[in-house]
Order: structure tokens, then C-alpha cells, then sequence
């Protein structure tokens, strides 16, 4: 349980650096950072279990090729795609407006996740 709590923390936290080192992505308060982590945790499970292998399966011959450094940019499009349906589940609180804050918000979450796994 302590580590849900950790990583929600996390998550959280770089929710609200990338808003604060992005322009083009907006959390209105903690409380909406804590929503938003919550909201792309959940869906992290309820579709990352989908999403990934699917294009893990599809780009094999790219992993391959770039000697895995391919797998980082999957799941980079991943939490691109599981950001975005955050951003719209959670509404006028926190926004993504373009392309590059949502790549920037998917690198810093991907590290975050790193980083939870490395303090849990």
C-alpha cells in the first residue's frame, strides 16, 4: 500500500514540475496533480496492459535494429496516449495544449516512473 502511495506521490510531483517547466501544459493545484496521477495510474492499468505489447509486438524489428533504444520511445508514445486521455478525463484543470508539452509531460512521467520504481 506504502508504495501506491509513493508512486502516486511521484507521478504527482512530476505532473506538477512539467507544468511548471512547460507553458503549454497547465495544473491549476496539487489537488488537480493528485487527480491527474490518479487518473493516469488508472488507466495506466486499465489500457498500458494493452497498449504496450501491442506496439512492443508491432515495432520488434525497430527494438532489434536500434538495439532496444526503440522500446524507450514506445513507451514514451504510450504515456503520450494515456496523458492525453488523463487530460480529458480530468477537464479544465489540467490541460495539454500542444504537441511538444505532451511529449515533454510523457518523457518527465516516464522518469518519474523510474524513478518510483527505484524508491519502492
Amino acid at each position: 500500500m506504502i508504495d501506491l502511495l509513493i508512486t502516486w506521490v511521484v507521478f504527482a510531483a512530476a505532473l506538477m514540475l512539467g507544468a511548471n517547466l512547460m507553458s503549454s501544459v497547465h495544473v491549476k493545484d496539487w489537488g488537480t496533480a493528485f487527480g491527474a496521477a490518479a487518473a493516469f495510474g488508472v488507466l495506466n492499468v486499465l489500457l498500458g496492459w494493452l497498449i504496450t505489447p501491442l506496439i512492443t509486438i508491432l515495432s520488434i524489428p525497430a527494438i532489434i535494429v536500434t538495439l532496444g533504444i526503440f522500446a524507450l520511445f514506445i513507451h514514451t508514445i504510450v504515456n503520450m496516449i494515456l496523458l492525453k486521455l488523463a487530460d480529458g478525463v480530468v477537464g479544465d484543470q489540467f490541460e495539454i495544449e500542444s504537441f511538444g508539452g505532451l511529449f515533454g509531460l510523457a518523457l518527465t512521467m516516464g522518469f518519474a516512473g523510474a524513478v518510483s520504481g527505484w524508491l519502492t
